[in-house]
């Protein structure tokens, strides 16, 4: 249901920022200065269906591992006598 509901959100979101002539001309212009042409918008949103709750869980085990992470404490800073 959730990979379900964030490709519905890409989609919608995606055509709801086409909602004046300047927006529609920069994504295009956005996509074919990235790929050549304007099919690649077709094919993204292609590739983003074809998402599943598999390929997401086997993407987070091959990008997000222990060995490979940073981790970074926060601490506030004492005030500086002045």
């Amino acid at each position: 249901k959730r990979i379900a509901a964030v490709k519905s959100n890409i989609r919608y979101s995606f055509l709801a920022g086409l909602d004046t002539p300047g927006s529609v001309a920069e994504t295009i212009a956005s996509f074919v200065e990235l790929t050549g042409a304007t099919a690649s918008i077709e094919t993204t949103y292609a590739t983003f269906e074809k998402v599943t709750p598999e390929s997401v869980r086997d993407a987070a085990a091959r990008f997000f591992k222990a060995e490979s992470r940073t981790v970074v404490t926060l601490s506030q800073a004492k005030e500086a006598k002045r």
